[in-house]
């Protein structure tokens, strides 16, 4: 009697409450986050990149166009920078914390607003589950604790829709309403390219091609929104174009957005890429989406589909959208994970407290639940067998610690959802679900990241880089990227060679100091014997997959390897 009273002041409370749903999410979304912010060094790929041009606009005044490695850096708009030195203002330069700063602060509007958006839709209940499925997805956390950029641009495509919809389903809204999904498509502009404005713009007209519905677009006031979107978008492009030059102009206008999307450099991918990456990104929840759609479009939703329409729309442009790009990272999709969240919220609140099992519907929610129950306990079974396995990592106790306790909640936790699934009880298996990726998501960034830091981090390489460092010597780097050495030595400049031939020059100057070269790269020149006698091997690091050396020229030392 107790439980089941327990039971029913939690759900009137934090699933029926706007304020309870509300302060759930802030707590929960806070912890996964927020927690630990700083636990782990900047890793490779983009992190400190984008830390080290934030840090050489504060260091140099020059806030218009990005630079890294004193080079100008052409590659992406300047807001996410922006926001980045704004708060390194508050922690005394740039950190971990204020790179990973706005991503977290997005990450976190971004689980409000997609509890409002469902709440619109589909009730509060369904608005709290949707924010949870989205805040307890496994790509969501990573990014939402990266210094990255695309969870500040799911934020600004988020808020592009949902002053949409609002201007859509309320007349009474004031102008500002329809103008407001223009300033933020705007600020999506300044942070990631035209994707801020083709994605929410393809999204909106789908949307109201299939609704018939494009009298709307008499109130979206398109001309004055259009000259608030180019005002903000020109305020920054025309001196930054001014400044930076025909080629930066033409880089940043043709070669990053309309050649990568056509004819992409890197990240080349088949267009099926994402039909096997989106469902471990979105994991364990997309189990759900073949459920929630056959329920979006099932004949119990036939009045209410227009609402589904919205989300689906919303999931479905963007998906085909980047599948038809050349360029394909799993990050890419983030800006639909709202979406997907939205209409599994909205299945879930309909289904999730019945249990009459002959619903059509209902019975796709229990598969999904046996499959995640079995897949946690199958995780849980190898996580208890890993510390018994020699690796680096199994040898440290704390690390092993967390995997052990990982192992026994996923085996406990995995055998119960399995078990509330056997009895229809989806409101448990969803809870329990839940509460295993709020606690793994929890001892990852407390025990598990920090103890792999040592593996994948650039800074105690770099730290020792500058011991080496003679005054009037410079270093420089052999096909390397620069960012990782550029962040952790504070040297906003390295000089790169590009070809072995200006390699074997340099390693003749006399300013030679310290050049930092992959191993790989370093045992093909000296098979081909174009390393010089004198050039030595002063220190090794593993980062990441890859091994780096550090050359010095000279009298071998006592440090040398």
């Amino acid at each position: 009697m107790s439980k089941f009273l327990i039971s029913t002041i939690a759900r009137q409370f934090f699933f029926d409450s706007n304020k309870g749903s509300i302060f759930l999410l802030l707590i929960t979304s806070s912890i996964i986050f927020f927690l630990n912010l700083n636990g782990w060094d900047l890793w490779n790929p983009d992190e400190p990149r984008y830390a080290q041009v934030a840090r050489e606009m504060r260091d140099t005044g020059n806030w218009i166009v990005p630079h890294l490695n004193s080079e100008v850096y052409p590659d992406k708009p300047p807001l996410f920078f922006w926001l980045i030195a704004f708060f390194s203002f508050f922690t005394g330069g740039v950190t971990e914390i204020s790179a990973r700063f706005p991503s977290a602060l997005a990450a976190v509007s971004c689980a409000l607003l997609t509890f409002f958006v469902g709440r619109q839709l589909f009730g509060t209940k369904a608005g709290l589950l949707a924010a949870l499925v989205l805040i307890m997805s496994i790509e969501f956390f990573w990014l939402g604790r990266r210094a990255n950029i695309d969870m500040t641009l799911t934020l600004f495509i988020l808020l592009t829709l949902t002053f949409f919809y609002l201007g859509l389903e309320e007349e009474k809204y004031p102008r500002i309403f329809y103008l407001a999904p223009f300033l933020f498509m705007g600020l999506g502009v300044l942070t990631k390219g035209p994707v801020g404005f083709l994605l929410p713009a393809l999204t909106i007209v789908i949307y109201l091609a299939i609704t018939k519905n494009f009298d709307h677009l008499k109130r979206l006031n398109i001309l004055w929104g259009l000259i608030i979107f180019a005002g903000i978008v020109l305020a920054w492009l025309i001196p930054a174009c001014l400044r930076g030059g025909e080629a930066y102009a033409h880089e940043i206008l043709f070669t990053q957005n309309i050649d990568r999307f056509v004819d992409a450099w890197n990240h080349r991918r088949p267009f099926y890429y994402y039909l096997y990456t989106f469902p471990a990104g979105f994991s364990p929840w997309f189990l759900l989406l073949p459920g929630a759609f056959l329920w979006g479009f099932s004949k119990e939703q036939k009045k209410n589909r227009i609402k589904f329409y919205f989300p689906f729309c919303w999931f479905l442009t963007i998906f085909i959208f980047f599948s038809i790009s050349t360029s394909k990272r799993e990050l890419y999709l983030l800006p639909l994970y709202p979406a997907a969240a939205i209409m599994i919220g909205g299945f879930l609140s309909h289904f999730s407290f019945q249990t009459e099992r002959t619903a059509f519907p209902f019975k796709t929610l229990i598969l999904p639940f046996y499959l995640v129950g079995g897949a946690f306990l199958t995780m849980g079974i190898a996580f208890w067998g890993f510390p018994f396995i020699e690796t680096p990592l199994s040898e440290s106790f704390s690390f092993s610690a967390y995997i052990l306790l990982l192992a026994m909640i996923f085996i406990l936790g995995g055998g119960l959802i399995i078990f509330s699934a056997r009895k229809r009880q989806i409101w448990s298996s969803f809870l329990t679900t839940a509460f295993l990726m709020f606690a793994a998501f929890v001892i990852t960034v407390q025990g598990v990241l920090p103890n792999i830091n040592h593996f994948k981090s650039a800074k105690p390489f770099c730290k020792r880089i500058t011991r080496y460092l003679s005054e009037g010597k410079e270093i420089a780097s052999y096909r390397v990227k620069t960012s990782p050495f550029n962040f952790y030595t504070g040297l906003n400049k390295i000089k790169k060679i590009p070809t072995s031939a200006e390699l074997i020059n340099y390693l003749d100057s006399p300013s030679t100091g310290l050049v930092i070269i992959k191993e790989k790269a370093f045992n093909q020149l000296q098979e081909k014997s174009l390393i010089p006698i004198d050039i030595h091997i002063v220190d090794k690091a593993k980062i990441g997959h890859r091994v780096f050396l550090l050359l010095f020229k000279g009298e071998e030392r006592e440090e040398a390897i």
